[in-house]
């Protein structure tokens, strides 16, 4: 599984995408999505495989099979500005819903979060998009 998860995640940020474009390019629920990269679904269907595979534009073997992964930074893309503003927004976000969220996927969505605002929104931190996210988490 953790092969999958780093691979779908290889190729979404080569594609420069996020998990919520990723949902919206697969037509899968968020929660899917979320479960794979965030190591709760330890077995996803191949109809799903398969979804996620045609949404990344590659094969099904792209993403099962191993493979060295890309874990370049591009520092020419860090906005640290952002970055902080992100961080700031999902901390609030977490403290207002009340959540226990483990700090792994804090992670996760301080990623989603900045990479969505980065590519998106005149790369200013989007509420209610950080919001949604926290809202979604189980």
């Amino acid at each position: 599984m953790e092969t999958i998860k780093n691979n779908i995640l290889s190729m979404m940020h080569s594609k420069n995408l996020t998990a919520y474009a990723l949902t919206k390019k697969s037509n899968l629920k968020i929660a899917t999505i979320q479960n794979i990269l965030y190591g709760k679904s330890k077995n996803p269907t191949i109809s799903v495989i398969s979804e996620i595979a045609a949404a990344l534009d590659c094969s099904v073997s792209d993403l099962i099979n191993e493979k060295t992964i890309d874990h370049t930074i591009y520092v020419e893309n860090w906005n640290q500005t952002l970055f902080l503003s992100v961080v700031k927004e999902i901390a609030d976000q977490i403290s207002k819903n009340k959540k226990e969220i483990p700090h792994t996927e804090i992670i996760s969505l301080i990623n989603e979060s900045y990479k969505y605002a980065l590519f998106h929104n005149d790369k200013k931190v989007d509420v209610s998009f950080c919001r949604w996210l926290i809202e979604k988490c189980d």
